[in-house]
């Protein structure tokens, strides 16, 4: 009997202490809900979501924004006059920085005016500064950019414009010999061969034209060039 009483409290004795274990490992098991997150045995504020304790974060310090991501606005084109300048919604010209497309009776002029109308006219697009502000016509010079594309590039990468840089704004210099070394070695549009061209003249900014020929001029040729 004594032996009996013996062990019960002896089983007693384990059962209690196995009630208070799991009651204690309950406690510890907290549910944290967001924007809340469970840091030990407790809870703490993450409003940032990045698995720290607000409390417990460094300050960030803010560093402006510089280089080919600032100088940017937004506008919507309203006419492209030609395949390097347009007209915007507000009566601003934008020429187009870094590029020459060909002009009003030359080869491809209306290829490329078509083409960047194709892209830009009537549709919202950002605008963006390199050095200068405007040329000495009052035009705003600009990269303009349609959904992440910088349509400068585009033009000179489809062979509908050459590149055209005058310093100090050469930002996207890089990007448009790349694309007009593409363009040529691709033999397309106004890089195709001569006689490939049709009729026009794709002369542009580097060419040297012959405006009179005197076929015939007076005098010794050998000793007197003589107009000629």
């Amino acid at each position: 009997m004594k032996q009996l009483k013996q062990k019960s409290i002896i089983y007693g004795i384990l059962i209690l202490a196995v009630v208070i274990f799991i009651s204690g490992y309950i406690r510890q098991e907290v549910t944290c809900n967001p924007p809340y997150i469970k840091v030990g045995t407790s809870c703490c504020l993450d409003q940032n979501n990045n698995s720290i304790c607000d409390k417990d974060e460094k300050p960030v310090t803010l560093i402006p924004i510089t280089g080919k991501t600032a100088e940017k606005t937004t506008a919507v084109i309203s006419e492209v006059i030609d395949g390097d300048t347009v007209k915007l919604q507000n009566g601003e010209i934008v020429r187009l920085l870094g590029i020459n497309a060909p002009e009003k009776g030359q080869v491809y002029c209306k290829e490329a005016t078509n083409r960047l109308k194709e892209l830009t006219e009537g549709k919202e697009v950002i605008l963006e500064k390199d050095v200068d502000n405007k040329d000495q016509y009052g035009r705003l010079l600009r990269y303009i950019f349609l959904n992440g594309e910088n349509i400068n590039v585009k033009l000179v990468r489809e062979g509908l414009a050459t590149v055209y840089i005058i310093s100090p704004n050469i930002k996207y210099g890089t990007e448009l010999r790349e694309g007009e070394n593409e363009a040529k070695n691709l033999g397309i549009n106004i890089w195709k061969p001569p006689e490939q061209k049709g009729e026009g003249n794709i002369c542009d900014n580097r060419c040297v034209g012959i405006s009179y020929f005197h076929w015939n001029a007076k005098g010794n040729d050998c000793e007197n060039l003589n107009n000629e």
